[in-house]
């Protein structure tokens, strides 16, 4: 079983992360087939979106010697488990805030063990190399706190599954 990742920089080791801390890293793969979300405690008890197939798109903004990354992820689930008659509205709403919250956190906590899961270093070393190595000249690890812009999630529940009509209805 995976208990977490281990990152490198220069063919060194440089920390570990644990599973639980790279939630946010799942909204970054395409070929991801199926993820359970569990909508957090704020939202009503006892609901479980079954996503499928993100679409993760990162837009770098460089000025001077700060970038900040804005992400936009596009994902559809299916209602797997739901207890309470919620309008599919509020649940997209609830899914696209915990997806965010799960985006923002590991980008919180990989930067403060120095680490890039997001791989958003590499963006700007692929796109712009004469930037990324004026940036990395004087700080090898030019993300901070402030990296991060702002994060956009589409959710479109594509189904609610077996579920016909409301749940509270009476005969």
């Amino acid at each position: 079983m995976i208990s977490g990742a281990y990152f490198f920089e220069n063919e060194r080791l440089n920390t570990w992360m644990p599973l639980y801390e790279l939630k946010g890293i799942r909204w970054t793969n395409h070929e991801l087939e199926k993820t359970p979300l569990r909508i957090p405690s704020k939202a009503p008890a006892g609901i479980v979106i079954m996503m499928t197939h993100p679409r993760f798109k990162v837009k770098p903004h460089i000025k001077g010697n700060t970038v900040t990354f804005d992400i936009h992820v596009k994902v559809e689930g299916t209602i797997y488990e739901q207890f309470d008659d919620i309008p599919t509205s509020t649940l997209e709403r609830h899914a696209a805030e915990a997806i965010e919250a799960e985006l923002r956190k590991t980008f919180a906590k990989s930067v403060a063990l120095k680490c890039d899961p997001y791989q958003l270093r590499e963006i700007i070393y692929r796109d712009f190399p004469a930037d990324f190595h004026r940036l990395t000249k004087n700080k090898p690890f030019f993300l901070d706190k402030n990296s991060l812009g702002s994060v956009k999630v589409e959710v479109k529940v594509t189904s609610t599954g077996k579920m016909k009509g409301g749940f509270n209805r009476k005969p």
